[in-house]
């Protein structure tokens, strides 16, 4: 439909930005097979900017244990095993450049192709703040109720003898040095550059196929990318409420002060536990956990009590439905082959863990 962007299917007249409601996005004399070929293109173009994400991820550890080994800041037998750092700094700044490299590269991958007005998706200037106010409590009770949720599933688990890792953020934070660095990269940069990818230009390019289907797709996508049987479903929750959040305030600043945040909790909930006795340290996080979501509860409450409406969000049709739009997302090969590593490598963390 659009000569200057082969991915877009309802730019209508203004090319400057997407227009996404039924009626005014969607140009009546377009069919489903029409939909349906420009949801192929961007999922494919998606699926192949998630499969950098692994590979540059996959790479980036190569060759960050390769030079630091040169540096004299780590040892290993062989390649991609037994990796082991001469302190935690050395391994909190391996970490830091790889995880920023795999989200950088992945983002200026789609960009590149998609290409997006930043209008679209990096819109900054909030356009519902009531809403907006709801933001940081409602990540703080999701975020503590996944935290419960996977604190019980993975007891439940070792039961079986089958050892878990949740709620961490895997940033090494047995020194100040490391601890700074794995903050600064966990809080602040991660979450900036991953919410722009993620609910920037993956969600607002799907929500040309609907708003529902573009806030369930990037969650999903979300929870793949954790690489981790056991948070799969909490990952999938949260990015949902971020996403909906963007979606409510028209503003990809909410997602990244949401996942910001989110992280943070789970960033200091595992200092206390690395630097306090066991009983002292999980009766202080489960004190903060359960004041967070007491006083996070109350003031949604309050807040939808006084405002009726305040959550509801529209979501509107377009011609596919939205089986034709799952199969249709997920039929191409590149989309295939990404689930497919993504399971495999899900696999290897389970058994190794």
């Amino acid at each position: 439909m659009n000569s200057d962007n082969p991915y877009a299917y309802n730019y209508v007249h203004d090319t400057r930005e997407l227009v996404y409601l039924d009626g005014v996005g969607f140009l009546s004399e377009e069919s489903d097979e029409t939909e349906k070929k420009y949801l192929e293109k961007n999922a494919a173009i998606i699926a192949f900017s998630l499969l950098l994400f692994i590979c540059i991820g996959f790479l980036g550890n190569i060759l960050c244990a390769i030079i630091m080994k040169n540096l004299g800041f780590c040892t290993y037998d062989k390649i991609l095993f037994d990796v082991a750092y001469s302190s935690d700094t050395a391994k909190s700044v391996s970490m830091l450049i790889v995880d920023t490299l795999k989200v950088l590269g992945s983002m200026l991958f789609l960009n590149a192709f998609l290409k997006l007005p930043k209008a679209v998706f990096s819109p900054f200037k909030i356009t519902n703040k009531p809403i907006f106010k709801l933001a940081v409590p409602v990540i703080a009770i999701i975020t503590v109720l996944a935290f419960v949720m996977n604190e019980i599933f993975s007891i439940f688990m070792n039961d079986f003898g089958i050892n878990t890792v949740v709620n961490s953020i895997n940033y090494p934070t047995f020194s100040i040095s490391s601890t700074i660095i794995g903050g600064i990269c966990s809080i602040i940069i991660f979450p900036f550059i991953f919410e722009v990818y993620l609910h920037g230009l993956i969600m607002q390019s799907l929500r040309q196929f609907g708003d529902g289907f573009a806030l369930i797709a990037t969650a999903a996508i979300s929870a793949v990318l954790v690489q981790n049987f056991f948070e799969f479903f909490s990952v999938f929750c949260i990015s949902i409420c971020i996403g909906y959040f963007v979606l409510k305030t028209g503003s990809i600043l909410t997602g990244i002060i949401m996942f910001g945040l989110h992280r943070a909790i789970l960033f200091f909930t595992q200092i206390i536990r690395q630097t306090l006795p066991p009983t002292l340290s999980e009766l202080i996080v489960y004190s903060l956990l359960f004041i967070m979501m007491v006083s996070g509860f109350v003031y949604v409450l309050n807040s939808i009590t006084k405002r009726r409406g305040l959550i509801g969000l529209n979501i509107s049709n377009t011609f596919l439905t939205s089986k034709q739009k799952v199969f249709s997302s997920i039929i191409t090969f590149p989309s295939l082959a990404w689930l497919a590593l993504s399971f495999v490598l899900t696999l290897g963390v389970l058994f190794n863990s």
